[in-house]
């Protein structure tokens, strides 16, 4: 695997995870940075580590910033759906909502998690149901499983199956035949693994840089 020998690739690279840069960040300038205008934060970043700050950076640090001193992530969704999106190196459009996939839920989520764990509301609970419903998602995965509306009927049985097959299959390389790839436990457990997948995938680049 690659290391990111030079911190300030850091600062310009994607797919990067946000408690990176609470690490590099609380151990260069301790906690003052929060209180910082952005600006500030670009020239001393600059200054310090002889890089410009990328736009999709920027972009991430600033919602970590939110992340780190508000509340707002836990209960308004308008603010959750911005720092999943950031935390994905997607442009943040602060004019329109921007619905996440659920990928992009699972990311999200896991690396928020591993920063500041607090319950989140009926309203991102609600917001994030939306998002599932987008792409089809009945199951929800382990990052956001505290979402999960309850099913009943048809649906309740789909998704114990879902969860019986998905318990067994989760750990090993998911294949799908041809002849299940209109099963629909199958296209759920295929959806869930592309989920992990995803994760693991952009987990593995915070792995490359040695902080």
């Amino acid at each position: 695997m690659a290391v990111i020998s030079d911190l300030k690739n850091v600062f310009r690279e994607r797919f990067i995870p946000p408690d990176i840069y609470r690490r590099i960040l609380f151990g260069k300038y301790g906690d003052s940075w929060l209180a910082w205008d952005p600006q500030t934060l670009w020239m001393e970043i600059e200054d310090d580590f002889h890089v410009q700050v990328s736009d999709e950076v920027r972009d991430k640090i600033n919602v970590l910033r939110v992340l780190l001193t508000a509340r707002d992530f836990w209960e308004d969704f308008s603010v959750f759906e911005k720092i999943i999106i950031a935390f994905n190196d997607r442009y943040v459009d602060t004019e329109h909502i921007q619905v996440c996939l659920t990928e992009e839920l699972g990311y999200g989520l896991t690396v928020a998690n591993a920063i500041v764990v607090r319950p989140f509301s009926q309203e991102i609970k609600v917001y994030i149901q939306g998002c599932c419903k987008e792409t089809g998602l009945l199951v929800y995965h382990r990052s956001f499983a505290f979402a999960q509306p309850p099913y009943t009927g048809e649906l309740r049985d789909l998704a114990q199956e879902v969860r019986k097959v998905w318990d067994i299959e989760r750990f090993t390389q998911i294949t799908i035949p041809e002849h299940q790839q209109h099963d629909p436990v199958m296209v759920q457990v295929g959806k869930l693994h592309d989920i992990e997948v995803y994760i693991k995938e952009r987990m593995a680049k915070g792995d490359e840089v040695p902080v």
